[in-house]
């Protein structure tokens, strides 16, 4: 297929697409869905001529060289994010896979935990080399193992269904209850089941009838409630309530998620 056979059917996919958009950029993932890394080597893959794309989360950014399918080179990085600066100005080689691992621990570094990912396209800027150097994106996701099973997930349902979806891959146990029902649920419940018979109900009910917002959404970190380390979360929607066994490290995308889908 020549470029420019790619090139208009590119053009054609994009008539009809319904791009999301923050302050001019595009947002290429969300709550994790698809992987910032997937998303970023879908873009790549997407750039015929070349092209400066500039990643950002946040107040973080990476700008980099595409051109022809391929990453060339990183030209810059601001805000956080810990890195091997050698990298920078420098070309993307096969025959140089320390430069393949550099390039995957930046890109990893800055966005693996980023909620929310945007790219801008901007015209080229002067890179070392031919254009034709580089490493197709396509390569690097075999190279850097990244599953294409992921570029989507299913957002549709209650707010606590598409909560449950974006944090699947680290709940490993789930009850969710609907009018005092459950409606579903995932794992080895036996310990949850247990919770809730003869604490949550009870705690969910007293709470509710001292709050003066009973409807209210609500995370609730239930710590300790568990014989080991294995943390619980309790999530409230109008009927719906969730109780989730978890990694203890995985609170803090909870309450992110938590607050991108909720608020």
């Amino acid at each position: 297929m020549s470029d420019l056979t790619a090139l208009a059917q590119k053009l054609q996919a994009f008539v009809g697409t319904d791009d999301v958009f923050e302050d001019g950029a595009r947002v290429i993932s969300d709550l994790g869905a698809p992987s910032p890394l997937f998303a970023m080597l879908c873009e790549i893959d997407e750039t015929i001529l070349e092209r400066a794309l500039v990643f950002s989360s946040g107040q973080t950014s990476v700008q980099l060289v595409a051109a022809g399918r391929r990453l060339r080179g990183f030209t810059s990085v601001s805000g956080r994010g810990t890195f091997d600066e050698a990298i920078i100005g420098k070309t993307i080689s096969r025959e140089e896979p320390e430069t393949l691992d550099m390039a995957l621990a930046l890109l990893s570094g800055v966005f693996d935990a980023a909620d929310r990912v945007t790219v801008r396209s901007l015209p080229p800027e002067p890179f070392e080399g031919s254009g034709e150097r580089g490493v197709p994106a396509a390569d690097l996701m075999d190279i850097w193992d990244v599953a294409a099973d992921d570029a989507s997930v299913d957002m549709t349902g209650t707010p606590i269904e598409r909560f449950l979806k974006t944090n699947a891959a680290g709940i490993s146990a789930m009850l969710h209850i609907r009018a005092g029902e459950v409606v579903n649920s995932e794992g080895e419940v036996t310990a949850l089941e247990k919770i809730w018979e003869d604490q949550a109900n009870d705690f969910l009910e007293a709470e509710a009838a001292l709050s003066e917002q009973s409807d209210a959404q609500k995370l609730i970190s239930l710590d300790s409630v568990m014989t080991d380390d294995t943390g619980v979360t309790l999530i409230v929607s109008d009927n719906d309530v969730a109780l989730l066994a978890h990694d203890p490290a995985l609170l803090g995308k909870l309450h992110r998620t938590w607050q991108a889908i909720f608020r």
